[in-house]
């Protein structure tokens, strides 16, 4: 059985073995870095969206968080705060919410 030539390259990586994995190496760590600011775009981005006829409006960053919730005056009626609890919690508010929340 032959033995491989020490400056042949080893596995496909070209060169010695410790310049192919150190290029490997190189190339993992800036993959990383490329997550990493991804993700920093990620969770500063904003995603928007209304119910209600735009009655509720809630604002969610990249993360799935909810960092903003507008309520019109129009929504709520000091004398019958139920209707403004069918608005919040109304099958289509949480509908388009969880529509708001998949899109960020």
């Amino acid at each position: 059985m032959a033995m491989p030539n020490p400056g042949e390259p080893i596995g496909g990586l070209g060169g010695d073995a410790a310049g192919g994995f150190g290029a490997l190496f190189e190339q993992t760590q800036k993959m990383q870095a490329a997550m990493i600011d991804a993700q920093r775009e990620l969770a500063e981005a904003r995603v928007e969206g209304s119910a209600g006829g735009g009655l509720v409006t809630a604002t969610v960053n990249g993360g799935g968080e909810l960092v903003d919730l507008k309520i019109s005056p129009q929504a709520v009626d000091p004398d019958n705060t139920e209707t403004c609890y069918h608005v919040l919690l109304g099958r289509q508010t949480l509908v388009q919410l969880g529509d708001v929340l998949r899109r960020a």
